[in-house]
């Protein structure tokens, strides 16, 4: 479960590297099959899709090709969450 106290920063971080109109911070909850959340479970924060599109084949498919494309904004955003949280 996402920790609502780490939803301001993760937005912002988002917001910043793609700007407002690419930031969905509403989404409907989604169960994935990850281990995240046992992570979150012990250290707050935020689950996140980068955007690899809603028509991408999963993750776990041995055809799933990454768009390294979005290498750079992900390392922006992941930049922009620790500057932000450290400003905290």
């Amino acid at each position: 479960v996402n920790a609502p106290e780490c939803l301001a920063t993760a937005l912002a971080a988002a917001t910043s590297v793609a700007g407002a109109e690419q930031v969905d911070g509403d989404c409907r909850p989604v169960l994935a099959s990850e281990d995240f959340g046992a992570m979150l479970r012990l250290v707050p924060g935020n689950f996140m899709f980068l955007g690899s599109g809603i028509d991408a084949l999963p993750l776990h498919n041995p055809c799933f090709d990454f768009n390294d494309r979005l290498l750079v904004p992900g390392a922006r955003y992941f930049a922009a969450v620790a500057r932000l949280g450290l400003q905290a």
